[in-house]
């Protein structure tokens, strides 16, 4: 038997597992601004302001009057937002029921393609 078959087989089953892993997560309300000196968040966060589209930071730090991070796309640059301009902060959360279920339509898509290798296969060689 050739590697060739069996290399496609292990590509058809590992590709799909590994696009699904960070496949399903949403987005869960975050820390608020408060009145402890500065507070450091991390990221990735989604800050929603007053007057415009939300921005996804990073390395954020939470001050009394402003929130400060790093744009998370390029060119990652510094932002400083006033807290009084934020509407709402949110941080990533994984959405469990969503990736078992993710995860199980693709390995039984996976099994799918190599049971039709398999099929393909057994019918040359007869």
């Amino acid at each position: 038997m050739s590697t060739l078959p069996s290399r496609l087989r292990t590509l058809a089953v590992a590709l799909p597992l590994i696009a699904s892993l960070g496949a399903c997560f949403s987005w869960r309300r975050g820390p608020a601004a408060s009145p402890e000196p500065d507070r450091f968040v991390g990221g990735p966060v989604r800050v929603t302001r007053a007057g415009g589209p939300p921005v996804v930071l990073t390395g954020v730090t939470i001050g009394r009057d402003s929130l400060f991070g790093n744009e998370h796309a390029k060119p990652h640059r510094r932002v400083a937002i006033p807290v009084s301009e934020v509407r709402k902060l949110e941080e990533p959360r994984v959405n469990p029921l969503a990736s078992v279920a993710l995860v199980v339509l693709t390995v039984t898509a996976a099994v799918a393609v190599v049971a039709t290798f398999f099929t393909h296969t057994v019918a040359i060689v007869d």
